[in-house]
């Protein structure tokens, strides 16, 4: 299993975006993706 993770410290720079878009092109390359949002405020 491999877990590929995206962060910043600033809002607002596309984390929520690149990560469901990273995880549709995984996903149609045949993987099984699991994908979480998480804000720490």
């Amino acid at each position: 299993m491999k877990i590929i993770t995206f962060s910043a410290i600033k809002g607002g720079v596309g984390k929520t975006t690149l990560t469901f878009n990273y995880g549709e092109w995984l996903s149609s390359k045949g993987y099984n993706v699991l994908g979480s949002v998480k804000n720490l405020v």
